[in-house]
């Protein structure tokens, strides 16, 4: 489940390396581009946070059984959105270029030029999302391993060869960085393909549409709070960035260093959900089995949160100093990095109760949270941060958001298992 999320993440990782050391300019650029990418991106990916609910549910305990029904519902409904983000992020990178141009500003033009090589993968990446959801919905769970490696490596491979140029190709700086992404993202759709139409020519059995059809019953119950949650969480970020570029262009390319480092842990964190939703989905366990369990899911994902923290705070100051040969960038990026390793722990606290939720099918307690932690503390707390402590106080909105998300959805937790209690126990006489 992480090899599956982590692609994108390694991919926007590579980006901020390989860029960094062609300029701080181009680096400051490639992160205001990601962060706009990463809006309609996430809000897509949110669309499929009902369907990997509902796949391995589909499935059960029958490993053979198999149905695309599901996958064709989901992209019929998405395909409009998919379209409408590519046109959208093509016109802001065009827009971006001539913005940067305009007022002679390097970063901008450099944050035009990433979007425009990188709009082409928010098609990719949402189609091979929804195949990978399929395959390990029917317990194919190495097929994120191959995904891993051949988006990560053909972005890293074709990220040296365009960034800088290397014969034959010309050197394309930072559009040559959304280009390798692009291309790393179509890469793994020939071989999802091709695995879909072998397993499902070679199932023994068929999952009737009826059962489907029961399942995806209100499936857009689940999906809009899932896409609203993403939009209004990325829409966020772009203003957190945008509070960021306040610290200065070090300042800004420091933090996108720190940010990748950040969603790489919320990544590996929130897999941990994913992970969960597979074993609920499969063995059909319900809501109340889940009524003596939360205190123990707590401690499986802090106890996580708390390792990979650790491992995070300990790799702080390599990964600055690799990010970047600009010595006020490296000291921006340590410091905010050591931040991010103090709040994985918390991170872990927050997910374990959106995993609760999210087997309760409260996706819509899940967005209150958010929206309350993202806009109620996260963008005040990171402005009045930044604007006394410039970039490093900023993230003392990541901080604030956290806690926030963990305390709410904790409250949220206890009411939906209340609830849960009060349904099981026998009508009084």
């Amino acid at each position: 489940m992480a090899l599956s999320s982590l692609g994108g993440v390694v991919v926007g990782l590579t980006d901020t390396l390989v860029i960094g050391h062609f300029s701080t300019d181009a680096l400051a650029g490639v992160a205001l581009g990601a962060t706009l990418y990463e809006l309609p991106i996430n809000a897509l990916l949110g669309g499929l946070l009902a369907y990997r609910i509902l796949a391995p549910r589909i499935v059960g305990k029958d490993k053979s059984a198999r149905s695309i029904e599901g996958l064709r519902r989901v992209m019929r409904g998405l395909a409009p959105w998919i379209c409408g983000a590519f046109v959208a992020l093509m016109t802001g990178s065009l827009a971006l270029q001539q913005l940067g141009t305009g007022t002679h500003n390097p970063s901008l033009e450099a944050a035009g030029a990433y979007l425009l090589g990188r709009s082409p993968s928010v098609v990719a990446e949402t189609v091979s999302a929804a195949l990978v959801i399929t395959l390990v919905g029917w317990g194919r769970l190495k097929t994120p391993v191959t995904v891993f490696l051949v988006t990560s490596g053909g972005n890293l491979l074709f990220d040296f060869v365009l960034v800088y140029g290397i014969e034959p190709f010309p050197r394309l700086g930072a559009l040559g960085d959304g280009i390798a992404s692009s291309i790393g993202a179509f890469a793994v759709l020939p071989w999802l393909a091709v695995r879909i139409r072998q397993e499902t020519s070679g199932a023994t059995a068929i999952v009737p549409k009826q059962i489907v059809e029961q399942e995806f019953d209100g499936w857009g119950r689940l999906t809009f709070p899932a896409v609203g949650s993403a939009a209004l969480d990325y829409g966020g970020n772009i203003v957190f960035t945008l509070i960021l570029a306040l610290g200065g262009t070090a300042g800004l390319a420091g933090a996108r260093v720190a940010t990748n480092v950040h969603v790489l842990v919320f990544v590996l964190v929130s897999s941990l959900s994913s992970a969960g939703l597979y074993i609920v989905g499969r063995e059909g366990i319900g809501v109340r089995a889940l009524v003596s369990a939360p205190s123990d899911i707590r401690r499986v994902f802090v106890g996580v949160g708390l390792g990979l923290g650790a491992l995070v705070a300990i790799l702080a100051w390599p990964i600055a100093a690799l990010a970047s040969p600009d010595p006020a960038v490296q000291h921006v990026a340590a410091v905010l990095i050591f931040c991010v390793a103090a709040l994985t722990p918390i991170a872990g606290w927050a997910y374990a109760n959106v995993t609760i939720l999210r087997v309760a099918k409260r996706t819509g307690f899940d967005f209150v949270s958010n929206t309350i932690a993202v806009w109620g503390v996260q963008i005040p707390v990171a402005l009045i941060g930044c604007l006394l402590f410039h970039a490093p106080g900023a993230f003392a909105g990541l901080a604030g958001y956290w806690l926030c998300r963990a305390l709410i959805s904790q409250q949220q937790v206890r009411v939906c298992l209340e609830r849960a209690e009060s349904s099981a126990q026998p009508p009084r006489r």
